[in-house]
């Protein structure tokens, strides 16, 4: 089985931050396959019930590897600051929306 990542070692990304875009280098990645059929005997808990994902998780020079943040891709990590500023807007007008602020904050 080969893994390919949309980023490998040394490549450059753009990361959320609280308010604005960070680029930061990529020192670590991970690939997570999951394929499980589950166990029909055991289907109460959520770990024995079928499950199918795959999920890239990276850790970045500036903020520590083995110990540092990770960072995962589509969600905290994207290939362009544009795609990063695009998605702390949407986090910051989903908080409004959930704690009833005004948009014009």
């Amino acid at each position: 089985m080969e893994l390919h990542s949309k980023f490998k070692p040394g490549d450059k990304i753009w990361c959320i931050g609280i308010d604005r875009p960070s680029c930061l280098t990529v020192g670590l990645v991970r690939v997570e396959i999951t394929d499980s059929p589950g166990m029909e005997e055991n289907m109460l808990f959520s770990n024995y019930q079928p499950q199918k994902d795959r999920t890239e998780k990276y850790m970045c020079v500036e903020t520590g590897i083995g110990g540092g943040t990770i960072y995962t891709l589509g969600k905290h990590i994207f290939s362009t600051k544009e795609e990063a500023e695009e998605e702390i807007a949407r986090i910051k007008e989903e908080k409004r929306n959930n704690h009833g602020l005004p948009t014009n904050l």
